[in-house]
C-alpha cells in the first residue's frame, strides 16, 4: 500500500472488534500477536493495532468462519492459499467469494485432507449460503473486486473514501458519532440536529441508534 491511508480506511483493533461485533481480544491475536493470522496494512507504522478497511473485512469473514467451528489453522491455510489463486493480499474482501464462495473455498482447500473447512465446501452448500447472507450489505469495487464500502445498517455506510472509513448517514459525509453526540447536547432534539448537519431527523435517530447498539452489543 506503500504508506498511503486515505483512501484505505483507518480503524483501531478494539473499534473494529465493535463494529464486526467479535471481541477485541480476537482482533489482537489476528492482528498483534506473534504469528498471528492477518498482517495489518499499516504494520510499516510500527504498530499492529491499526488496521485498514480491507483488513477489517479479511477478518469480518475469518471471524464468520470461525463461528460456523472452521479450525483457526484451516482458515489460515485457506487464505494463503487465496491469496496466491486470486492475486491479491486480501482474498477475503474478493467479490468471487460472494460470487462463488463454495466454488472458490474449495480451490483453497485442495490437499486439505479431511478438514473442517474441506468437508463443509463439498457439503449442501450450507457455507456458501452463510457467506452469502453475510457478504449482502458489502459492495465491491468494479475494477479491484475488492470490497469497497460496507452497508453496516440501515441508511449507514462504512467507506474508506469517506471519514477515513469511519460510519456515516450514506449519500453524505456526516458521521454517526457526531450526530449521537450533537442529540445529546441539545435535549434529544432530533430536528434541531437534523437541520445544522442537512440531514434528515430519521438519519438522527438512525445514527443514534447505531451508535448506541455499539456500546451495548455483545461480542462474539
Amino acid at each position: 500500500m506503500g504508506g498511503k491511508i486515505v483512501g484505505h480506511g483507518l480503524y483501531g483493533l478494539t473499534e473494529a472488534a465493535r463494529y464486526t461485533r467479535f471481541h477485541h481480544s480476537r482482533l489482537y491475536r489476528w492482528f498483534a500477536s506473534e504469528g498471528g493470522v492477518f498482517r495489518s496494512d499499516y504494520s510499516y507504522m510500527e504498530t499492529a493495532r491499526l488496521i485498514s478497511f480491507q483488513d477489517m473485512i479479511d477478518a469480518l469473514v475469518a471471524g464468520w468462519f470461525r463461528v460456523q467451528g472452521v479450525p483457526l489453522k484451516e482458515i489460515r491455510q485457506a487464505y494463503n492459499s487465496l491469496k496466491g489463486f486470486l492475486e491479491t493480499e486480501h482474498p477475503f474482501c474478493h467479490n468471487e467469494l460472494y460470487v462463488s464462495g463454495r466454488k472458490i473455498l474449495a480451490k483453497a482447500t485442495e490437499g486439505m485432507q479431511r478438514s473442517m473447512l474441506f468437508e463443509a465446501v463439498r457439503g449442501q452448500g450450507e457455507i456458501e449460503a452463510v457467506i452469502q447472507e453475510h457478504l449482502k450489505p458489502i459492495d465491491y469495487g468494479q475494477a479491484s473486486k475488492l470490497a469497497a464500502r460496507w452497508n453496516i445498517a440501515q441508511g449507514i455506510l462504512l467507506d474508506p473514501n469517506i471519514c477515513f472509513g469511519k460510519p456515516v448517514i450514506k449519500g453524505t459525509r456526516v458521521s454517526t458519532f457526531a450526530l449521537s453526540k450533537q442529540y445529546d447536547a441539545n435535549q434529544q432534539d432530533a430536528g434541531f440536529v437534523a437541520k445544522h448537519f442537512k440531514v434528515s431527523p430519521d438519519d438522527v435517530r438512525r445514527a443514534v441508534g447505531f451508535e448506541r447498539s455499539l456500546k451495548t452489543r455483545r461480542a462474539a
